[in-house]
């Protein structure tokens, strides 16, 4: 872990500037990846959350989401200042911004200013937090309260000043985490162990064990939320004990999107975490604690139950810039030591292929574009031809979102057919109560121009009354979904496609 005060790194003014130019470099990426800006599945919901009321953010999602609504409500009171894509992602870039600034600044006050620039540097260039300041979604946020409770963290396990205070703000902020993400209750889990941790090691567990009362509350309030919705939800990730995937998970967390070889990238980056944490023992506690653990969590729970994915893993890459900075400054007084030597050179190559690896994710994006699918479908669909989405609600608000003379359309506009389990609590609590909360009773088509109808799901009976009708989904099936029509692939991308389906014989 990070040591008030010791020692001083000597690699100078030429390693300050080159440290400042990653800095530079980092952000130039994030601005240049702000425009032209395209919204993708997850995204297009949270602009579409966003454009409700208040009160249609909180149902979203209770009907939708496992995330709380916190991210959404904040981001629905940004967005009524514009409603662009680049206004909106905007809100990721702001606190992705604030992280960055938050980590020089916490690392300064633990450590040093060359050390801090360092930490910067490298959270700066790292590839999957370039992603997610380009991101409609809530991480930077989340990453931005977790950096700053690991701040809090330090200071309760160093000082008994203010002890007081700074465990009340602790534990406001373990709320805030666990009403941001839902997943912030697993990263908040290994916040509290590492709190547990470094107060042993720094003897101060006994003399607070009742304060240690207050972050546990403030991480169970903030919990409760995620905990209960998520149990109604279908969890997705990978879902057998696969290495391949696992690998690529990890290869995109590490460095970031379209790696070849991800699988092989994937144990690279697991391999350069694990080298960090042997020669850094000042930053080994932080490795193991808030990244490696919750990874071997993350994969020992996937043989029961789909948790793994990218993004959970990624929930923990902003403790990285943090475990790998502990010891820039050797533990011995001329800092000439072997392991020192070994250090500096891993953290000089690890600077440079963060950095490849954020340029290759800027110049290789991963797009998905709505627009072209849904000007295509103005543009040739005749009147009356009806347009159903086949895949999740997700792609039917990326795609109105982008229809030509369609106005904004918020998350509860239109819905689907109710599941299984709200079918069961349709029955519980009554269809009438449903319907004056709006969670029921909505319609489930957009209504466009020319007579025709864009459904948020495949109507089969709307379908097959008509000789001609569109489907908009995943590209892995592209056919009609009924018996007597042909299908005629319009348009598709790596994800998508756009088919027009005929009566067979017309």
């Amino acid at each position: 872990m990070v040591n008030v005060g010791q020692n001083r790194i000597e690699d100078g003014s030429a390693a300050r500037i080159l440290l400042i130019l990653l800095l530079v470099v980092g952000w130039a990426i994030r601005i240049l990846s702000l425009t032209p800006q395209l919204l993708w599945g997850d995204e297009v919901y949270s602009a579409a959350v966003a454009n409700g009321g208040v009160i249609d953010v909180i149902l979203a999602g209770l009907r939708y989401d496992i995330h709380p609504p916190l991210y959404y409500l904040q981001l629905h009171f940004w967005g009524l200042l514009g409603r662009s894509d680049e206004w909106l992602v905007g809100n990721s870039f702001l606190w992705g911004a604030l992280t960055n600034i938050s980590i020089f600044v916490i690392v300064r006050r633990l450590t040093n200013s060359r050390r801090a620039l360092l930490a910067a540097a490298l959270y700066a260039v790292l590839p999957i937090h370039i992603t997610f300041a380009t991101f409609l979604r809530m991480y930077t946020l989340a990453a931005l309260i977790g950096v700053w409770i690991f701040y809090y963290i330090e200071m309760i396990s160093r000082s008994t000043e203010q002890a007081g205070r700074n465990y009340i703000i602790v534990s406001l902020l373990f709320v805030l985490l666990g009403l941001v993400h839902g997943f912030g209750f697993f990263v908040g889990a290994f916040l509290l162990l590492y709190a547990l941790v470094r107060l042993i090691q720094t003897g101060l567990v006994s003399r607070y064990r009742l304060l240690l009362i207050l972050p546990v509350a403030g991480y169970l309030i903030g919990a409760a939320y995620a905990l209960i919705i998520g149990s109604m939800r279908q969890t997705i990730g990978v879902e057998t004990f696969d290495l391949n995937q696992i690998g690529i998970g990890l290869a995109i967390t590490v460095f970031g999107f379209d790696m070849p070889y991800p699988a092989l990238f994937g144990l690279l980056g697991l391999s350069l975490i694990i080298l960090f944490a042997i020669l850094n023992p000042e930053g080994r506690t932080i490795l193991v604690i808030l990244f490696i653990l919750p990874l071997a969590g993350m994969i020992a729970v996937t043989l029961f139950k789909p948790v793994f994915t990218y993004r959970t893993a990624a929930l923990f890459a902003v403790f990285l810039p943090l475990g790998f900075v502990g010891t820039a400054i050797s533990s011995k007084p001329d800092g000439a030591g072997a392991r020192t030597v070994a250090y500096r050179w891993l953290m000089a190559v690890t600077l440079v292929v963060m950095t490849i690896c954020s340029l290759h994710s800027f110049l290789v994006p991963e797009l998905q574009d709505y627009r072209i699918f849904a000007e295509r479908w103005d543009k040739e669909a005749a009147p009356s031809e009806n347009l159903f989405i086949t895949g999740f609600n997700s792609d039917y608000m990326g795609f109105v979102r982008y229809l030509p003379n369609t106005p904004p359309q918020g998350a509860m506009d239109v819905q689907p057919p109710l599941g299984k389990q709200w079918e069961g609590i349709k029955r519980r609590l009554g269809e009438p109560l449903l319907r004056r909360l709006n969670m029921v009773g909505r319609p489930d088509h957009l209504t466009h121009s020319r007579g025709r109808h864009v459904y948020i799901w495949f109507d089969e009976a709307v379908a097959a009354a008509q000789p001609t009708y569109w489907l908009f989904g995943p590209d892995s099936d592209p056919g009609c979904g009924l018996p007597g029509f042909t299908p005629s692939v319009v348009l598709r991308d790596r994800h998508q496609a756009l088919i027009r389906c005929h009566r067979t014989g017309a």
